[in-house]
């Protein structure tokens, strides 16, 4: 069986041949050589002739095989510590799926399987163990949060939960992403405090420029309307920024230069989806002001309870 492919630019092409006798491997080779030259008016330059035996094939496959299963392995073993062992399991299964798949697509291509080959397979593992670990946490929270809804049930809450909360669902590679350092025990503490958790995705409705800074107006969440304030806080995309005028849903932000310039904000238009996260302490506050009654209410702030907490007459 011969195999001719292109490899790298138009003129340049590999030559993959299939043989069974090492013995007659450079005649087969120089047959070749021979042919090409008598069969087209060019002149050939042969840049490297591999040869690679039943021994190396074999053991390449060992080795990836090997590969594969410690580090399925491995992944298990750290899923069942850090959740239970009926996620390690779930885990290995949905991993044994990509793989499988990837597999299947590469005989059916009729790809080589070769290092770089194995090297892509891990990364597909890596991506799929990255989604199942943010989706498994939001299934260990929703078990004590709804006890008694069925796993099918909580599967589903959790990846709509996970996926309707943050613009990274529509993130491909090359994407820029904005990266901040988390505090040490000794740093400085003041401002506005940002944990880093996404509570709701916004859009950019307005940009505007505003004297050497740029005036955003944004829409958020009407669920999270009420933890926005003039002159407070709030985090776009990972950016503590402080809001300058409210009007119902819609916010507006003035962006410094600098900001501009090194962050994602300098390439965000009308339209744009955000990350939004809202002042913790309002949330702490909505939860302190409903005192003993916490564990029974189920909505925010209402005007019930303000009047039973004193602030009307």
């Amino acid at each position: 069986e011969v195999v001719i492919q292109n490899f790298g630019s138009q003129y340049d092409l590999s030559i993959r041949v299939g043989s069974n006798n090492e013995d007659t491997l450079m005649q087969n080779i120089d047959l070749i050589k021979s042919t090409l030259k008598n069969s087209f008016p060019y002149v050939f330059e042969y840049r490297k002739v591999d040869f690679v035996g039943p021994q190396i094939g074999s053991q390449l496959i060992k080795s990836g095989i090997m590969a594969l299963v410690l580090s399925f392995l491995a992944i298990m073993v750290y899923t069942w510590i850090r959740f239970e062992w009926y996620f390690g399991l779930g885990i290995l299964i949905a991993l044994l799926h990509d793989a499988i798949l990837s597999l299947g697509f590469m005989s059916i291509m009729k790809l080589d399987f070769n290092l770089s080959s194995i090297a892509a397979i891990l990364t597909i593992i890596g991506y799929s163990v990255n989604d199942s670990v943010v989706i498994y946490d939001r299934i260990r929270e929703n078990l004590r949060k709804f006890p008694k809804k069925t796993m099918p049930q909580l599967i589903n809450l959790s990846i709509n939960e996970t996926l309707s909360r943050t613009i990274l669902k529509t993130s491909t590679v090359g994407t820029s992403v904005n990266l901040e350092l988390a505090l040490t025990p000794s740093t400085r503490m003041g401002g506005h405090i940002v944990s880093g958790h996404v509570d709701g995705i916004g859009f950019v409705t307005e940009k505007k420029a505003d004297g050497r800074s740029f005036r955003f107006t944004l829409k958020a969440p009407d669920n999270l309307a009420k933890y926005i304030a003039e002159k407070g806080s709030i985090c776009i995309n990972g950016i503590s920024l402080t809001i300058n005028e409210v009007k119902g849903a819609s916010f507006s932000v003035n962006i410094v230069p600098y900001t501009m310039k090194d962050t994602t904000l300098g390439e965000a238009k009308v339209g744009t989806q955000v990350n939004l996260e809202v002042d913790l302490l309002a949330r702490y506050m909505e939860r302190l002001m409903q005192g003993d009654s916490a564990a029974f209410v189920q909505g925010g702030i209402t005007e019930d309870l303000l009047h039973k907490s004193g602030f009307f007459g």
